[in-house]
């Protein structure tokens, strides 16, 4: 299925109330490509003369003559290009694609997908939930790494099928460091004739990072839900903090962040969250303590 080892676990970037309802209802959607935020989603190339050399060939290899072979290309070669336009976007109706990050700390990510970092990135193993056995030929199950390039996929050239163009995106999204896994809609459940979901056991989850500007209301709301069930006792629960040495997150466990928010508190004015955006207080705690053994 892929030619590369696969990174885990891999992150879902989510908002809040989104990943509230992951959690508890235990499923995960898979947005069909019409859903997805890059308008090129499936936006494949049907090149006239690649679509023309390939009927040809066909031809020929049926034993039709070259030149009646050429004749009829040319004869049939809109019909079969609209033809497969009415196939593409069949194919984008029949999958679903679940977008996952080999990234917990991208900027970016945390701004785009969960809610100006706010939200959660659930950490999920790939278990049989995410990728269950395909015993059906007609279904489709697939994991793969996205490949960045600059230009659109003909095709009918490259003789791929229109699925795999799921997993080829612009430059532009390379910073997602992404992985799809690809699955036809009849392997998952409907929620409506529009949402598709799949199961997501309670051992698919390895870690939940809370954002870093999430509210220690919500923070304590994300906790006590994963406290509520036994289920969710082997998670891992870590904090996104704003880096105060770099223009970058820091990803550590969050009772580390406890204990700075306790200490925080007892040193530093109650609104010692705000103030960390520009003092290194970590720093001017070491300091502090430093100044005052010398005295």
């Amino acid at each position: 299925m892929v030619l590369r080892s696969i990174p885990q676990p891999l992150f879902k970037y989510l908002p809040l109330e989104r990943a509230k309802q992951v959690l508890t209802e235990r499923t995960i959607r898979f947005s069909q490509p019409k859903y997805l935020n890059d308008p090129y989603e499936m936006q494949l190339v049907i090149n006239p003369v690649s679509l023309r050399d390939d009927i040809v060939a066909r031809e020929i290899a049926s034993g039709t003559p070259v030149n009646e072979a050429e004749e009829t290309a040319s004869r049939r070669l809109e019909s079969v290009a609209f033809d497969l336009v009415d196939m593409i976007k069949k194919t984008r109706n029949e999958v679903g694609v679940l977008s996952l990050s080999e990234r917990s700390d991208g900027l970016l990510m945390w701004a785009h997908y969960a809610q100006d970092h706010r939200g959660v990135a659930i950490g999920l193993q790939l278990e049989q939930c995410l990728l269950p056995s395909n015993q059906d030929p007609n279904s489709l199950v697939w994991l793969d790494d996205v490949k960045y390039l600059s230009e659109k996929i003909d095709f009918i050239r490259e003789g791929t099928a229109p699925w795999k163009s799921l997993l080829r995106k612009s430059e532009e999204w390379r910073y997602e460091e992404e992985w799809r896994i690809i699955r036809s809609l009849n392997t998952l459940r409907p929620v409506t004739s529009e949402v598709y979901v799949a199961e997501l056991w309670p051992e698919a989850i390895k870690s939940v990072i809370l954002g870093a500007r999430m509210s220690p209301a919500e923070e304590t709301a994300i906790i006590a839900l994963l406290e509520a069930s036994d289920d969710f006792s082997h998670i891992e629960i870590f904090k996104s903090v704003v880096s105060s040495k770099k223009l970058a997150l820091e990803i550590i466990p969050f009772k580390e962040w406890a204990s700075r928010a306790i200490y925080s508190e007892f040193h530093f004015d109650e609104n010692w969250r705000e103030i960390r955006e520009w003092v290194d207080l970590e720093a001017l705690g070491e300091l502090l303590t430093s100044s005052s053994k010398a005295d």
